[in-house]
């Protein structure tokens, strides 16, 4: 008898989660797992990448919780949760679901529709984006709605008081192509389509405009290692939400203050393609976030031998060796990160060593069928329990 399972996508634009979803696919299917996805209305750039690669999804209305101070929001946010819950009730039942698992517990509404229906439920807790004093609610309804939980790495789950046991939880990183992940060589054409020198030194991110990337701190890092290494360039890919639109616009407005100069210094990439073409354009990634589990955008840099600066945060540290495939930094510490950048820019020979070892990590620990056998022992467990 062939389990089916239901990935529950709330996130409206192409993440992390959205990525593994459509990487494992194949392979779960291949050990006889039936795949159902489940992504909110009107995400355009999720529909196309899952019809384009052959991965069955279905749509429906879906909210999120929001930590906002805006009555009407909060307003809408609880008007609408028993409404997301009894729509992905009608998924589950519709679809025959044996066993639900919701792609982010910041949003507990899968969870509740799947304990509802009685069926196992497995929930994600992928990262420190949530506000700290929000987190002990997110472990407590984790443990009171799921069967099993899931975490890139192993460190992420101290940061959640109240979540699973240990031996309910199954870590796992994100999957990465190494395939498509590999350098081959700096990409003149996106360089050209964006007016980016390939001959001038880049420092970049990936990642959608969010207050968790920090991006408030990547731009003070930006500005005091220009005037360190006069000419370097900076760039972010990354989509923005409506929601993030104000936040965005204040970006640009701190790089302007800082005589960075938008499509000339920084460059803000908002496209649906992969990440290869601008990772291989970088001399170093930096990710400055203050909330993580394990970036797959991180992985996908270290995977293409970009020297890896990155916050010790959430599940960070369970992917960089710090001093050895790359670099821990403290957070929203912008003087400290500007100088660890520039004085490992200027030591070829440490970052071809760290880079080198970057992608042989890579390598060993986030294959396709490593994450699928992560997923594959949570159903087990899930069905065990």
């Amino acid at each position: 008898m062939k389990i089916k399972i239901l990935n529950v996508l709330q996130y409206p634009s192409y993440n992390g989660p959205a990525n593994t979803c459509l990487e494992i696919d194949a392979h779960l299917k291949g050990y006889g797992i039936e795949v159902q996805n489940l992504i909110p209305t009107g995400a355009e750039d999720l529909k196309t990448r899952f019809f384009e690669r052959s991965v069955s999804y279905c749509e429906a209305d879906l909210s999120r919780l929001r930590i906002s101070l805006n009555p009407y929001v909060q307003y809408r946010v609880f008007a609408d949760f028993w409404k997301t819950v009894s729509n992905i009730r009608s998924v589950i039942k519709d679809n025959a679901i044996d066993v639900v698992i919701v792609c982010g517990m910041e949003n507990p509404h899968a969870a509740i529709a799947g304990k509802l229906e009685g069926k196992k439920v497995i929930g994600q807790v992928l990262g420190l984006g949530i506000p700290k004093f929000v987190r002990p609610l997110i472990g407590f309804w984790t443990r009171l709605t799921c069967d099993v939980g899931m975490t890139p790495g192993i460190n992420l789950t101290k940061y959640f008081p109240g979540y699973l046991p240990v031996d309910k939880n199954v870590s796992f990183f994100p999957p990465i192509d190494f395939c498509v992940y590999k350098y081959k060589g700096k990409n003149h054409q996106f360089a050209s389509q964006y007016g980016i020198d390939t001959g001038r030194p880049v420092i970049g991110a990936v990642g959608n405009i969010n207050p968790a990337k920090d991006y408030v701190t990547f731009v003070k890092s930006c500005a005091r290692i220009k005037k360190l290494i006069p000419g370097t360039q900076f760039l972010i890919k990354g989509n923005v939400l409506e929601s993030q639109l104000t936040l965005f616009e204040n970006l640009k407005a701190l790089a302007n203050r800082n005589n960075l100069i938008v499509n000339r210094d920084i460059f803000f990439v908002r496209d649906e393609q992969d990440s290869s073409a601008a990772l291989s354009l970088m001399d170093c990634y930096l990710q400055t976030s203050i909330g993580e589990g394990v970036s797959t955008a991180l992985l996908e840099a270290m995977s293409m031998e970009r020297l890896v600066v990155a916050t010790n945060v959430g599940g960070t540290s369970d992917v960089i060796q710090d001093g050895q495939n790359g670099v821990l930094v403290n957070p929203q510490d912008h003087v400290f990160i500007s100088n660890v950048v520039s004085n490992l820019l200027k030591d070829e020979g440490k970052v071809e060593n760290m880079s080198s070892q970057a992608r042989r990590f890579v390598l060993q620990n986030t294959s396709v069928e490593a994450c699928a056998s992560a997923y594959l022992k949570a159903i087990d467990m899930a069905n065990e329990g």
